[in-house]
């Protein structure tokens, strides 16, 4: 499954977010919903979630950064059916999190999906295309190939 591209729309009166035809046909049903390591939220198919979950499974409660990595994640994440009409409501506290007013961007990022507002993802594309040589360097060094 691949989630590529990126759509801008705007929420309605109710916090609902409509997904792309193109991506709802990759996601299924349920898209699971969490913070990220920057300002947006992060989107992951059902299966998707539930293969990463199963990479965490050797986390422990007692180990002080393995406990905090998983408040973290499961504290925020929660699971939002797609309605009939294509759409997830996007909770307050994630919509806050992430400063979405209304104006959003929805970005295919292979496996998972990202929302931000668009002003946010305005400016992290200026940061991409001022590093894009150096990122993609980086990358060639790891082995990854374009």
């Amino acid at each position: 499954m691949r989630l590529t591209g990126h759509y801008d729309h705007t929420l309605d009166d109710k916090g609902r977010l409509a997904i792309p035809a193109k991506f709802r046909d990759r996601l299924g049903d349920t898209v699971i919903l969490t913070v990220s390591d920057g300002m947006y939220i992060l989107g992951y198919p059902l299966s998707e979630w539930e293969s990463l979950e199963e990479g965490w499974t050797n986390l422990s409660a007692t180990r002080e950064d393995d406990a905090e990595f998983l408040r973290i994640i499961y504290s925020q994440a929660v699971d939002c059916e797609i309605d009939k009409q294509g759409r997830i409501l996007l909770p307050a506290r994630l919509r806050d999190y992430a400063q979405i007013k209304d104006n959003v961007v929805i970005a295919g990022v292979g496996r998972w999906l990202e929302i931000w507002s668009r002003e946010n993802w305005q400016v992290e594309q200026a940061r991409l295309a001022e590093n894009k040589k150096l990122i993609v360097q980086r990358m060639g060094d790891k082995g990854v190939k374009l």
